[in-house]
């Protein structure tokens, strides 16, 4: 009698697991452009032509859509089901591995869902430094989601990064 219950409790809770994962997987199906996408790619995404040690507030300059959190990837190493295990944010089945090396993908997030499809942005010269976990990626609150734009200090290579501007920010 009691495997009986232990059996129906684990059974109630991997149906409960597995309804999670099919409603976010659909919700994720119909992601779009939004205008998340253009307002990032107007402020951020040429940081080539940044100034040094320019700030970039998302929280301010990014609010066409409410969002709350940002959570950024490492491209092309990207493990949707560790992240998804982890921060409960189920990431768009997405083509991650013909993604260039020193590319990173952002993801605006309401609560724990994606709301638009992935930003890339980076490039060779220019590496995201901002601690990511030992799953290559990182969620960030919208509050915090301020950067200043730098020279990576910690290479013989000539690198940028945007590096988060409170270091005890929520990373996790």
């Amino acid at each position: 009698m009691k495997k009986k219950k232990i059996i129906l409790i684990i059974g109630f809770i991997a149906l409960v697991f597995l309804s999670r994962l099919v409603i976010k997987n659909v919700k994720n199906s119909k992601l779009s452009k939004t205008c998340l996408i253009d307002s990032f790619n107007k402020k951020f995404n040429d940081l080539d032509n940044a100034k040094l040690n320019s700030v970039f507030n998302f929280n301010e300059s990014i609010n066409c859509i409410d969002w709350n959190k940002i959570l950024i990837v490492e491209a092309p190493y990207v493990h949707r089901s560790l992240i998804y295990l982890t921060s409960d944010v189920l990431i768009p089945d997405y083509d991650y591995s013909n993604i260039n090396e020193g590319t990173y993908l952002l993801f605006f997030l309401d609560g724990n869902s994606p709301i638009s499809k992935p930003i890339e942005f980076g490039g060779s010269d220019f590496i995201f430094s901002n601690n990511f976990n030992r799953f290559n990626y990182v969620k960030i609150d919208r509050d915090e989601a301020k950067f200043i734009y730098k020279k990576y200090e910690h290479s013989d290579f000539e690198l940028y990064t945007l590096e988060l501007l409170k270091r005890d920010s929520l990373i996790e």
